[in-house]
């Protein structure tokens, strides 16, 4: 299952150019089922449980203050880095890839959408 996963992680990264890390991660833990990261100091399983956290936040504040709303996506911006997450409230797993912020966001957030659907293909 994530020899699977880890083509479809690598083929995704190879079609956003500002691409610094991507994985796709259980929610429940933040273990990721499969990452890339195209630098050596850039770690994406570790950054995967902390942004479980996040999505689980996220969640969370969904049910408390927006009465049945549901999250396209998550972005967060940094000085240098895009981190954008996809989570489908049905999937026990969210999607995140880390580009440089000169990169076109546009573009990831589009390769992202089309690798999430092969994933949810895989996945269930």
């Amino acid at each position: 299952m994530t020899d699977k996963a880890t083509a479809l992680i690598r083929q995704m990264a190879a079609q956003i150019p500002s691409l610094v890390a991507a994985a796709v991660v259980h929610l429940e833990d933040g273990l990721p089922i499969a990452e890339v990261s195209n630098r050596d100091d850039i770690n994406a399983g570790a950054a995967s449980a902390y942004l479980a956290t996040i999505v689980q936040s996220n969640l969370q504040a969904l049910k408390t203050l927006a009465d049945g709303q549901i999250t396209d996506n998550i972005l967060i911006t940094t000085d240098q880095y895009y981190f954008l997450i996809h989570h489908n409230y049905q999937r026990p797993y969210f999607l995140f890839v880390m580009s440089q912020k000169d990169g076109w966001i546009g573009q990831a957030r589009l390769v992202m959408e089309k690798y999430n659907t092969l994933m949810e293909r895989f996945l269930g």
